[in-house]
């Protein structure tokens, strides 16, 4: 399961991004902050990858999930937060077409 939700993480919700910024302007406010939320919640999801792939696996318990789960979850779960995130703040901002 986490090797699907890793493959997940790794080529459709960057596909899901690049999908999603088609006709970008003519998205509502709230349709652009959450493809922003998404943008933002990968970037940190890869981030996180990266320092967790670069601590020597000696220092990581073997009882410990931890790792594996910030490996092969965070790709996937970060940007949904971050859209998550996008959605419930400022309610308001749906107010239809911007210029």
């Amino acid at each position: 399961m986490s090797l699907l939700v890793f493959l997940f993480g790794l080529f459709a919700v960057p596909l899901g991004m690049l999908l999603s910024c088609h006709r970008f302007k003519r998205r509502t406010r709230r349709q652009r902050r959450m493809l922003w939320g998404m943008v933002a919640g990968y970037g940190v999801s890869l981030l996180v990858v990266l320092l967790v792939s670069l601590v020597p696996p000696v220092m990581w318990m073997p009882a410990t999930g931890l790792r594996s789960f910030l490996v092969h979850w965070s790709l996937a779960l970060l940007p949904a937060l971050g859209v998550l995130i996008a959605f419930v703040t400022n309610p308001r901002a749906d107010g239809g077409q911007s210029t």
